[in-house]
């Protein structure tokens, strides 16, 4: 059955267009789908193992081997690349949700500089803040936002916030004193609404890192589906 196919359809065999062949039997014979497509990779396999490694089959040839290799391993890479972008920046997520679960207990106080203080970061080498006092004490406040120590650099960040400012802040002793992202929970520079600007921050990441990931991966099981069926 599969050794009397049509010079048309043995053509666009040849020629790599299987999906085509497949068509073009159906047509001629009346053949459901399945059946179709059982003729057709049955008339592959039988002319690829007669003709050798270098049958010049799309789909069966090194190069083409090759070629959907390159393309799972671009897939991979893409996906392996927005995952991990997903998931280093999920603490952002994990900040904002103890803030929001905690968000009845900030008050808002002000917090006086009294100098500059870093840590020594794993990702960025150091990573400056500010050193100070509350009401009730002495405290630190990391804020990215309100001072990227990485670019102003200590010069930068004297002349920005010299010995005695006072910031506004939102303060909740309850909460964690370590870091997340680079900035601390238990002080927040203050913002007219709380709750409003973690929710603003985990929107961040839905838009730039959870739905870039879930839009990879249906295009990259799309892709490879399409690859993988010539």
């Amino acid at each position: 059955m599969t050794d009397d196919l049509s010079d048309e359809i043995i053509a666009a065999l040849l020629g790599g267009r299987k999906i085509e062949a497949i068509k073009l039997l159906r047509k001629e014979r009346g053949m459901d789908l399945k059946a179709a497509k059982e003729a057709v990779e049955a008339w592959l396999k039988s002319h690829t193992d007669n003709a050798g490694e270098d049958a010049g089959i799309f789909g069966y040839t090194p190069q083409t081997r090759v070629w959907k290799s390159f393309a799972d391993t671009v897939i991979t890479l893409a996906i392996v690349a927005a995952l991990v972008w997903a998931l280093g920046n999920i603490i952002t997520v994990i900040a904002g949700l103890i803030v929001l679960s905690h968000r009845d207990g900030y008050t808002k106080t002000t917090f006086t500089v009294t100098g500059l203080i870093y840590e020594k970061h794993r990702e960025s080498g150091l990573l400056w803040g500010l050193e100070g006092t509350l009401p009730d004490g002495k405290a630190r406040l990391y804020a990215p936002d309100l001072a990227d120590g990485r670019a102003l650099g200590y010069q930068g960040l004297s002349k920005r916030f010299p010995s005695d400012t006072r910031l506004e802040v939102w303060y909740n002793p309850a909460v964690t004193g370590e870091l997340f992202q680079g900035r601390t929970l238990r002080i927040i520079p203050y913002t007219p609404d709380l709750a409003a600007s973690e929710i603003r921050l985990i929107n961040w990441w839905i838009n730039f890192c959870l739905l870039p990931l879930i839009v990879i991966l249906f295009l990259a099981a799309r892709l490879k589906k399409k690859i993988h069926e010539k």
